[in-house]
């Protein structure tokens, strides 16, 4: 059971229950020292896919805790533990396939490290030009913010402890973009996830930089390619009549 950790059994029912107890920020916050949810079985086949759920209420009510503005975060954070995570789930529920989360996949580090690279000097260009253009646009600063708060760049604090549905969807997103075939539970994901927000962190430091009128490090170039195609003069790939008809 090492795998599923933070379970007890009910004695009377001999059901297991998820039981942990929540960061002490949170803790203000829920006005609960502990979270509990049963699984709702005894069968230890049954555990992954129940373990799954509770394990994400956890994170979104620790995550909404966090992140809610100050008077909200108590109704904001039993809304969250008492909807089904199921409902706005961004990722698919681990189906207990242990062959796929241990399979040996054909990785290299330099694909990795090089598709993260070209994927945050992008991002740099993007909201570089983003923030040029609209400098006062309201939407682009509150998300701005909640990343920071994400990922704790620019003086906030990281607000997801064990798992973190954004990052991991971005990282199969990132993955996907760059042609790298991954199980979407792959036990090597959470290495290659600490990578992608390293590099996030970087990027919205940056950023944060740019808002403070710190010009010195502003990318001039737009995103790269690894393909050997030839760029049209603004930098982007050259387009066909045949494909705009």
């Amino acid at each position: 059971m090492r795998q599923f950790p933070h379970l007890k059994r009910n004695h009377r029912s001999g059901n297991w229950v998820y039981f942990r107890r929540f960061p002490k920020a949170a803790q203000a916050a829920t006005g609960c020292i502990f979270f509990e949810r049963s699984l709702r079985t005894a069968d230890r086949n049954k555990i992954p896919g129940a373990w799954a759920i509770a394990h994400q209420e956890f994170e979104a009510a620790v995550n909404s805790s966090l992140t809610a503005p100050q008077g909200d975060s108590a109704a904001l954070t039993q809304q969250a533990l008492h909807e089904h995570p199921a409902r706005e789930a961004p990722l698919p529920r681990w189906d207990g396939d242990l062959a796929s989360t241990l399979s040996i996949s054909n990785l290299r580090m330099e694909d990795i490290t090089g598709a993260i690279g070209e994927w945050g000097q992008r991002q740099r260009f993007e909201r570089s030009q983003r923030l040029l253009n609209a400098p006062l646009d309201k939407a682009h600063k509150d998300a701005f913010e909640a990343e920071c708060r994400l990922v704790g760049a620019c003086g906030q604090e990281r607000s997801w402890l064990i798992y973190c549905p954004d990052l991991h969807k971005l990282t199969i997103d990132l993955l996907n973009s760059a042609g790298i075939k991954i199980s979407t539970w792959h036990a090597s994901l959470y290495l290659i996830q600490l990578l992608v927000e390293n590099e996030l962190r970087e990027v919205l430091e940056a950023e944060g930089r740019w808002r403070k009128f710190d010009f010195s490090e502003l990318p001039t170039k737009p995103r790269t390619t690894t393909s050997n195609v030839t760029l049209a003069p603004n930098g982007y790939q050259y387009i066909l009549l045949s494909e705009l008809v």
